[in-house]
């Protein structure tokens, strides 16, 4: 539970950061101080506390098991939250541009070089939206490190076999009957939990995937066409099946396939919200139409007013104190 408060903690300072950027200096703590000065009440610095909380993670995955992708004693439950810490360490390193040191930059680079070799590319748990976000992590990553003048192929290597592996398990099932509008499932592995459920969270994570890798290699059937589709494809089936409504914002978390009946189940979680926006805007950049950047203001506009008050974010589970697990880190997300 302290990874994952720590994390989602760290999610919501990139937003503070991402907003306030300043150029370089030698002193990290010191610049990152100076920036803060007459912007922040109670002498609090967002910036160095980021700062901080990254060093401490990427110790904690150096130190530890960042061969293999985790920042626990090996638990399968921290997988997905250690490929959103990936992520949120790429976006950190992408914000602050030349503010962070060589020592975080090059243990975080090692510890995803090196997971990806140890567990087959980030294609792990049979879960596709656990797998993605570690695709979308590494993606983030070698944007980084391509700013700097340099790059990898091993993390775009990595990123490509989890974008064949989702869409490998993607059916015809609720789709309407052609095999370019097939959607991927949650889970592929022995059940339980459910092998019938096409899962808002894996497809949106799939597009984004799709989407960021096509600004790397641009080609075209990452959008649209190909052997089963692309990210364009899946964001339209989503919008066609009413698990996303660009219209009112609103999104469903499931469509269950079984026996054929295609029936919507569950409301609004913050964290699909949250890749939801990622994902349209990265189609955006892709593509040129800004419908999506519309359709993304439609979707955030309803998350926060879904699950902010006071203009603090709230998950659904806090009225019951029964936020668990996974849910620790949603709203972070969705920040």
């Amino acid at each position: 539970m302290y990874k994952s408060n720590l994390l989602s903690l760290f999610v919501l300072l990139l937003t503070i950061v991402f907003t306030n950027s300043s150029p370089p200096a030698k002193d990290v703590f010191e610049a990152l101080r100076s920036v803060c000065t007459g912007k922040f009440q109670g002498g609090i610095c967002p910036y160095a506390i980021a700062y901080d909380i990254a060093t401490q993670l990427a110790g904690n995955w150096y130190n530890r098991d960042g061969a293999n992708g985790l920042w626990s004693d090996g638990s399968p439950s921290i997988w997905w939250p250690s490929g959103v810490g990936l992520w949120a360490l790429a976006e950190f390193f992408n914000t602050m541009e030349g503010r962070a040191t060589n020592k975080l930059y090059l243990a975080t680079r090692w510890a995803a070089i090196e997971t990806a070799k140890n567990q087959n590319n980030y294609v792990h748990t049979k879960f596709t939206d656990d797998q993605a976000w570690w695709a979308n992590g590494a993606l983030r990553l070698e944007q980084y490190i391509r700013s700097t003048g340099d790059a990898t192929q091993d993390l775009i290597k990595a990123a490509q076999a989890v974008i064949d592996d989702n869409v490998v398990h993607e059916t015809g099932e609720c789709g309407g009957g052609s095999i370019s509008i097939d959607r991927v499932y949650w889970y592929y592995g022995n059940p339980p939990p459910s092998t019938t459920d096409k899962a808002t969270i894996s497809n949106v994570l799939t597009i984004y995937t799709m989407a960021t890798m096509y600004s790397f290699t641009r080609d075209p059937t990452l959008l649209q066409g190909g052997a089963r589709g692309g990210a364009i494809d899946i964001y339209n089936w989503l919008v066609s099946t009413d698990l996303l409504n660009p219209q009112t914002g609103y999104q469903r978390d499931t469509m269950d396939t079984a026996n054929g009946q295609c029936q919507l189940r569950g409301g609004s979680l913050t964290y699909e919200y949250g890749v939801l926006v990622q994902a349209l805007m990265a189609l955006a950049d892709a593509t040129g139409n800004q419908q999506y950047i519309t359709h993304a203001m439609t979707y955030i506009r309803n998350a926060l007013n879904q699950f902010t008050r006071n203009n603090i974010v709230y998950e659904g589970c806090d009225d019951t104190n029964t936020c668990r697990g996974d849910q620790i880190a949603f709203r972070g997300i969705l920040v």
